[in-house]
């Protein structure tokens, strides 16, 4: 029977469910084993298996993807020395790469390690895991990494420092970019000094736009039309 991505049914681990973790072996490649234990084994390791079969749920947790009554993927963290730091390793089985699988394990296991005071993921990628490499870049914007003994060594903050998140979460009502463009080219007319600008600039959000809006090269050429401030209003809701 072929299953697809949406019967994918993401949980907590069990002791239980061990087993189902070793046939999973049945469908990894001696590729996809080596990016995920850095050795050429045939199989999921047993030392791997008696770690899940030991697991606290709190010094180590992990997740799994069901389907079809198989285990198809596998998240977990382990904490490190330092308990607000946490290593992060998955692995999916070969036949369900590149369908999300492991974005939402590591999606259901980042809730878990946020509860349990885990503030970093630490991750270890062989350089040619291209795969792995774009999925964490592409989920931990604020991640970074460096080189150790060949591989690279990521760091993944779990919570964003408000000060570095985007300042611009969505994107502005187009009336809003139209007004904040005639009140560019208002105050472009005028010749208003640059400390008056940013007195504006910090009363309100729209004038932190007025502010970015001045050095566009379309308002310094002419090309936004001219208005008169007092033309400008703001459409009625409703």
């Amino acid at each position: 029977m072929l299953h697809t991505v949406e019967q994918i049914a993401i949980r907590p681990m069990r002791a239980d469910d061990v087993v189902l973790v070793e046939q999973m072996s049945a469908d990894l490649s001696v590729q996809s084993l080596y990016y995920r234990f850095f050795a050429g084994v045939p199989v999921l390791p047993q030392g791997f298996l008696r770690q899940l079969r030991n697991l606290d749920h709190d010094q180590h947790e992990a997740v799994i993807a069901v389907c079809g009554g198989l285990v198809i993927g596998i998240a977990e963290f382990v904490r490190s020395a330092d308990p607000s730091r946490a290593e992060l390793a998955v692995i999916v089985a070969d036949s369900w790469h590149r369908k999300g699988v492991a974005r939402r394990l590591i999606g259901q296991l980042t809730p878990l390690a946020c509860r349990a005071g885990v503030t970093d993921f630490e991750a270890s990628v062989l350089p040619e895991n291209h795969a792995v490499r774009n999925m964490l870049t592409s989920m931990f914007p604020a991640g970074r990494y460096g080189w150790h003994d060949g591989m690279l060594a990521y760091e993944l903050p779990l919570r964003q420092d408000p000060a570095s998140e985007p300042r611009h979460q969505a994107r502005r009502p187009r009336w809003w970019r139209i007004a904040a463009h005639q009140v560019a080219a208002h105050y472009r007319e005028r010749k208003v000094e640059q400390r008056e600008r940013d007195l504006v600039g910090a009363a309100s959000g729209l004038g932190r736009q007025v502010t970015r809006e001045l050095n566009n090269p379309a308002v310094q050429c002419g090309v936004v039309r001219r208005q008169r401030f007092s033309s400008i209003r703001r459409p009625r809701l409703g």
